[in-house]
This record gives structure tokens, sequence and C-alpha cells, in this order.
């Protein structure tokens, strides 16, 4: 049975073959950086793809040709500043 994705926000879902999934981290205009919620989608959404049948292989890229440049400096800011986001 394959998994349900429905409820990520941050990350997309591609099946460009049978068997592959493509996870796809998505943040336009901020050069697909991660903030909290990605973060926590992020490593949440390996559960999920270990239960689907229907993959095999994980394709793990950007949206819009960038992979990533990291943490969101706004989410980075909190976590210098404060112990509890860390």
């Amino acid at each position: 049975m394959p998994a349900d994705y429905s409820a990520y926000k941050v990350l997309k879902f591609n099946r460009p073959e049978p068997g592959i999934l493509e996870v796809i981290l998505s943040n336009p205009g901020k050069l697909n950086s991660l903030d909290e919620n990605g973060h926590r989608e992020l490593s949440e959404v390996w559960r999920d793809i270990d239960k689907d049948e229907e993959t095999s292989a994980v394709l793990l890229r950007g949206d819009g040709g960038k992979f990533s440049a990291g943490g969101d400096l706004k989410m980075i800011e909190n976590m210098a500043d404060d112990w509890r986001p860390r």
C-alpha cells in the first residue's frame, strides 16, 4: 500500500518511474532553505517512506534546480537566541 504524503506542506513528491519516489525540498524564493516545519517534515518523511510498498528508491532534490541553502536564517537566529527551539 502506498504511503499518504498529503499532510506534507514543505516537501513535494513525484514518481518519475515505478518504484522511485522523488522527495522535493520546496521553499521558493528562499533557495529551498528549511524552517522548523521543513526540518520536522524531513525528519518524519522517512517513516512514511519506509511503510510505502511502492517505493524502492528515493531521490532527494530541491525545487527549481537548487538543492537547499540549509536552515532558514530566522530559524537559526531563534535557535541561537533561545535554547528551547534547539
